[in-house]
């Protein structure tokens, strides 16, 4: 553990390539499969958190200063409830889950074709 610098509650990744197991540690900044990641804590961060929820997306990296990131989870609570957030005072890295991710695709197609319109009629100006 000295010689990876790890200490108790550390994550690891292992390794077995069939005669001997090796570890290395997970960094704060590593994905796990199937995570995204976003970074900040303004109205941006804000509507791609939305937008990865309405994609299915069921597990976010959030960068973010901890302080910002509780904030922004408050917040988002308000639209998303079924939402779990993973930080720790003095992290710039979170986690949220969605544990009950749902597509609305009749909403989500109303909304795109909503996006398309704005687009069409910007090109056309």
């Amino acid at each position: 553990m000295k010689q990876l610098g790890l200490k108790p509650g550390d994550q690891v990744k292992l390794f077995f390539n069939g005669d001997r197991v090796s570890m290395t540690p997970v960094k704060e900044d590593d994905l796990i499969r199937g995570q995204v990641a976003i970074e900040g804590a303004d109205r941006v961060t804000f509507a791609k958190l939305k937008a990865a929820f309405m994609e299915g997306v069921s597990n976010v990296k959030l960068k973010a200063d901890y302080e910002s990131g509780v904030k922004l989870v408050s917040d988002l609570r308000r639209e998303i409830s079924p939402l779990l957030f993973i930080g720790k005072p003095g992290s710039e890295y979170h986690t949220l889950v969605f544990p009950e991710v749902r597509v609305n695709y009749n909403e989500l197609v109303v909304k795109l074709c909503e996006l398309f319109s704005k687009i069409t009629r910007r090109m056309e100006t």
